[in-house]
């Protein structure tokens, strides 16, 4: 049998291991991996655990083209790379990060409307076990209803300003710019 250009390459693939080594490497039986090697048709299967072993690329073993080496892929890509097809792949990654900014943005928002809401809900105190009421319901520590927020709230809010902070930080005003106030919204928003 003569040998075809894909056997070359397995040969150069496999370099001076033995039948029993390549065997071993891709769970094929050293008799099997002599008939491949000698010329035989090898399975899918087979060619794939080989590239896969010796870190070779697939479609260079199959085809001889593009690099040897699974490692040069991306390098040999980006060098045989079209300008504008890779600005249009630079723009989607964009796209897909400030939609997940978005997103975060949106459930940062959602956290600290909640983070409003519950600090505005007095506990009532039935609901708090071991809190002690007077005879009209109201809470034995002299705070009349409608009082205080509750205590769970802050941390939450806290940690809610202290993450889009740590994410979105304050940038200093440019000069003649007016900077925002506490609890104003921000000029420079995206969308605003």
């Amino acid at each position: 049998m003569s040998l075809s250009l894909l056997h070359h390459r397995l040969r150069q693939a496999i370099g001076t291991r033995s039948y029993r080594e390549v065997g071993e490497l891709t769970k094929v039986h050293a008799e099997t991996v002599r008939r491949y090697m000698t010329g035989q048709t090898p399975s899918t299967e087979f060619v794939i655990e080989v590239a896969e072993a010796t870190g070779v690329n697939v479609g260079w073993l199959l085809t001889g083209e593009g690099p040897v080496y699974r490692k040069d892929v991306k390098l040999h890509a980006l060098r045989d790379a079209n300008p504008t097809e890779l600005l249009h792949a630079v723009a989607q990654t964009l796209e897909a990060l400030i939609e997940r900014v978005d997103r975060l943005e949106r459930f940062i928002m959602d956290v600290d409307a909640r983070a409003r809401v519950a600090s505005t809900i007095e506990p009532r105190p039935e609901a708090v076990p071991g809190l002690p009421s007077d005879k009209h319901g109201q809470p034995a520590n002299g705070q009349p209803s409608g009082g205080s927020p509750a205590p769970v709230a802050t941390p939450l809010r806290q940690r809610a300003v202290s993450i889009v902070d740590d994410i979105f930080p304050k940038r200093a005003p440019k000069p003649g710019e007016a900077q925002p106030t506490e609890g104003s919204p921000a000029e420079d928003k995206p969308g605003a």
